[in-house]
């Protein structure tokens, strides 16, 4: 499964082109403004290309509801800022 990432504006500009490339199976969409992102969705569902976006458990219904179909849990460094978040809050309880 090839995965296409669009994650610039130079990406955005060239949306169609990717999304329209032989052989992408998926697209997913990040750092760009939400109205791209809309944007390019809706090309993914014309297209029959998968959509794919990060999701939270408080936003994963609505995105599955606007037809994305391949969610993440959200990138490395975000995974690790909240680990060390609680690790670091944990820490500071242990020692009040």
């Amino acid at each position: 499964m090839l995965v296409a990432m669009i994650e610039s504006e130079q990406g955005v500009h060239n949306a169609r082109e990717i999304v329209e490339t032989p052989g992408v199976s998926a697209i997913q969409t990040v750092h760009i403004p939400d109205a791209d992102a809309t944007r390019i969705l809706q090309m993914c569902l014309d297209r029959r290309v998968v959509a794919a976006t990060d999701a939270t458990p408080e936003d994963m219904k609505a995105k599955l509801d606007a037809g994305y179909r391949m969610l993440s849990v959200g990138w490395d460094f975000d995974l690790l800022r909240r680990e060390l978040a609680d690790t670091i809050k944990g820490m500071r309880s242990a020692v009040k």
